[in-house]
């Protein structure tokens, strides 16, 4: 969601936290102007009270409601709506495709042939997630690909590389 000069001037967290400040303008908790105004207090120095938004969204976790959260986990299964594309086994290719936006498949794999070793049901997709868009489910799959697919011949022949792929990033290789 950033113009591409921005993406590739900013540093990692730096990405991170933009698109942590839409999210928060997005979902209600703060204004472009409180940003703005906030981001021009902290540039001056200014000792002022930095809190934003200041009405209260939702009570704050403690410290206990934290651990217990991340200590029972998150589970991202989904039910699908659809029938599942491929199986294990089948040899696929890695979409060549280039999204506007987030997007989990890996630049390096776009392109290449690889086979499904595994099934990991109907998923969260983090591209229609990470976009507010909804979970969007899909099936995930783990795709074994050879290093020499991805990186060429001088590359170990005997070296593989899995990726977890969800559905949308693959197309079936023509018979």
């Amino acid at each position: 969601t950033m113009p591409p000069d921005k993406y590739l001037a900013y540093k990692y967290y730096e990405r991170w936290f933009v698109r942590m400040e839409k999210a928060c303008v997005a979902k209600g908790l703060v204004t472009f102007d409180e940003l703005a105004n906030l981001r021009t207090r902290m540039e001056r120095g200014a000792k002022q009270d930095r809190s934003i938004p200041k009405k209260k969204i939702a009570a704050a976790l403690s410290p206990d409601d934290v651990r217990r959260n991340v200590a029972s986990g998150r589970n991202y299964s989904r039910k699908l709506d659809k029938p599942k594309e491929f199986r294990i086994g089948e040899i696929v290719r890695a979409k060549n495709v280039h999204p506007k936006g987030h997007t989990r498949l890996p630049r390096y794999a776009r392109g290449k042939i690889g086979v499904i070793t595994a099934d990991h049901g109907g998923q969260v997709f983090p591209d229609t997630n990470a976009t507010f868009s909804g979970e969007g489910p899909e099936c995930l799959y783990t795709v074994r690909f050879k290093a020499t697919e991805l990186w060429g011949p001088d590359s170990n022949l005997w070296d593989t590389v899995c990726i977890d792929m969800w559905e949308p990033y693959l197309e079936k290789i023509d018979s």
